[in-house]
């Protein structure tokens, strides 16, 4: 299991947000910040649903829009790969999309 997707994975089963949403925006923010690179793999379904205490249908769901999104590949028995990443084109996408995620752009230097 790779330790730094769990390390930043949290999910709120009270917050009134949908667990899907939750773990769909982190993971999205993951892949925005760098954290995880195209061509990374994420854990498996059933491995993450277990790690993460929630049904392994919420991690497919989950998959399934970032793969809907062009973030990851989604390929039976070869796993979830990240794609590269274009802020362009995610910033397109989602714009009218509502969103829960909260994030900072900083000035480089």
């Amino acid at each position: 299991m790779n330790s730094t997707i769990l390390d930043h994975l949290q999910l709120d089963h009270d917050s009134g947000v949908p667990l899907i949403t939750q773990l769909t925006e982190q993971l999205t923010w993951l892949i925005a910040s760098g954290e995880l690179l195209e061509g990374d793999t994420l854990p498996p379904m059933r491995q993450l649903a277990l790690e993460l205490g929630v049904h392994m249908h919420t991690v497919r769901l989950a998959y399934q829009r970032l793969e809907g999104e062009g973030l990851v590949s989604v390929r039976p028995r070869l796993g979830t790969r990240v794609l590269a990443y274009d802020p362009v084109s995610v910033a397109d996408r989602g714009a009218d999309s509502p969103s829960y995620l909260l994030g900072v752009i900083l000035p480089s230097p």
